[in-house]
């Protein structure tokens, strides 16, 4: 199969600087350094930012920058298929079977971001690629383009239009893919390669065997972290300002224990000391094991040698009524907490033994507020969580994420992303389909009044 890329132009030559100038973003040991001088962070997931009109990107810029917050994650990617996006949204990619080509226009978009960025002296962790792009097919009134994270296109796009395996997985060795993939990557790494205001690529978010479409038996922890060296690399060799990580869970074993205390999941006993997860999935009943099957999948495919990343990322998003917080006993808030405390100290002494930083990449949980938008990754409808499901008041939700921020900092971690940011008073309400009520996207992560309090206090105790 032949494949045609339209027009991915690069230059000759580039003037390329050096990592170790002045605003590049750098670690030693366990911690990030910015100027000489450490740099922990809190931040936020602003996934959508590429899709606001000027006046609403400056208006977010603003308000994250008010909020004491020094890092932003955003989307680097924006793959659409067939044709573009109704009502005149960006895009960056169009695919047309094995015809790719770029949108210049809908970068200007990711140049305006970055711009903003600079001139508010703010950093990005831009994300090259995503793991989940459900389908929209027979959903009715589906939401537009952009509203969703799992709707900027990723990993499956490339394979269902450039493979005819079937397996998601094939993203990771198909070697048509895998070019097709550097070249996107190199379009967008050169053109901000110089920039300042990027803290860190990250290679892609939550990789995993299995997406929408299913995972091949052939692949392994070893399918990823070879994928991840290859990409790791590649970035290296045209990039040596900026950091480059991941957005996966790549320190947790399946083999070694996660919580070191005995916790209740689904109401059911948790494991005795030293009991991994897979031991209780083992002895527990067949609900038990269908609410661990996610996290046993993270785990599976995380567990290999670290791959040469500069820093190791672990997300901690939880969904009400999965794992560990949907609770029958006992008090559901501090359970959530100590579930969450336990899982950031396991990364942190994961971490130590590589002496490199450890950032949460993602921490989130869906508040009484928000939980009518809940949309998990693998889904592009809301979805209603079981009966008796427990369901964190804003209150709690503040008081969680204090406790999981305050750990975080007593860990030694390098930084911490919240998912995700709420942005009010948006102004191109109707001109574009992402606004409602003035605000932006919300899957049901939106933090709430008391959520982003205990973000801002973790930026102000970082200073």
């Amino acid at each position: 199969m032949a494949l045609a890329i339209l027009p991915f132009v690069y230059a000759s030559e580039t003037n390329v600087k050096r990592n170790n100038e002045p605003s590049f973003v750098t670690t030693k040991n366990n911690q990030f350094f910015l100027d000489g001088k450490p740099f922990p962070f809190t931040a936020a997931n602003a996934y959508w930012m590429h899709q606001l009109d000027d006046v609403d990107l400056e208006n977010t810029f603003s308000s994250i920058g008010a909020s004491g917050l020094k890092v932003i994650t955003t989307l680097a990617y924006d793959d659409v298929v067939d044709e573009p996006p109704p009502f005149g949204a960006p895009y960056f990619q169009l695919f047309q079977g094995d015809t790719i080509t770029l949108n210049e226009a809908g970068l200007q978009r990711l140049d305006a971001v970055v711009n903003l960025a600079e001139h508010y002296e703010l950093k990005l962790m831009l994300t090259l690629t995503g793991n989940w792009f459900p389908s929209t097919k027979g959903v009715k009134n589906p939401k537009p383009h952009g509203f969703l994270s799992n709707s900027y296109g990723g990993a499956d796009v490339y394979v269902q239009q450039l493979s005819t395996s079937g397996f998601h997985d094939s993203f990771y060795t198909d070697p048509t893919i895998i070019n097709a993939f550097k070249d996107y990557v190199k379009t967008i790494v050169t053109r901000y390669v110089n920039s300042t205001a990027i803290f860190s690529w990250q290679i892609m978010d939550d990789p995993q065997c299995a997406s929408t479409l299913p995972a091949s038996p052939s692949c392994t922890a070893q399918t990823l972290a070879t994928w991840h060296d290859d990409i790791y690399n590649f970035i290296k060799s045209i990039d040596c300002n900026h950091l480059v990580g991941t957005g996966d869970t790549w320190f947790y074993n399946e083999a070694a224990p996660v919580y070191p205390t005995k916790r209740g999941v689904d109401g059911l006993d948790a494991r005795g000391s030293g009991e991994t997860l897979i031991d209780l999935a083992k002895r527990g009943g067949a609900s038990l094991r269908a609410s661990l099957a996610r996290a046993l999948n993270i785990a599976r495919i995380s567990t290999r040698a670290v791959p040469a990343m500069d820093w190791g990322g672990s997300q901690l998003v939880t969904q009400p009524g999965v794992g560990g917080m949907s609770y029958r006993r006992g008090d559901p808030t501090q359970q959530a907490i100590d579930s969450g405390t336990a899982f950031i100290g396991q990364q942190a002494a994961n971490a130590a033994t590589w002496g490199i930083p450890i950032m949460l990449t993602g921490f989130g949980a869906v508040s009484q507020s928000s939980v009518a938008f809940f949309t998990p990754r693998n889904s592009s409808t809301v979805v209603v969580p079981p009966p008796g499901s427990y369901i964190p008041t804003d209150q709690e939700q503040g008081q969680i994420y204090t406790a999981w921020l305050a750990e975080t900092r007593n860990k030694g971690f390098g930084g911490a992303v919240l998912y995700q940011w709420n942005q009010t008073c948006l102004a191109k309400v109707g001109a574009n389909p992402i606004i409602i009520n003035e605000n932006s996207p919300n899957d049901g992560y939106t933090a709430s009044p008391e959520a982003l309090a205990a973000v801002e206090l973790n930026a102000q105790l970082q200073a």
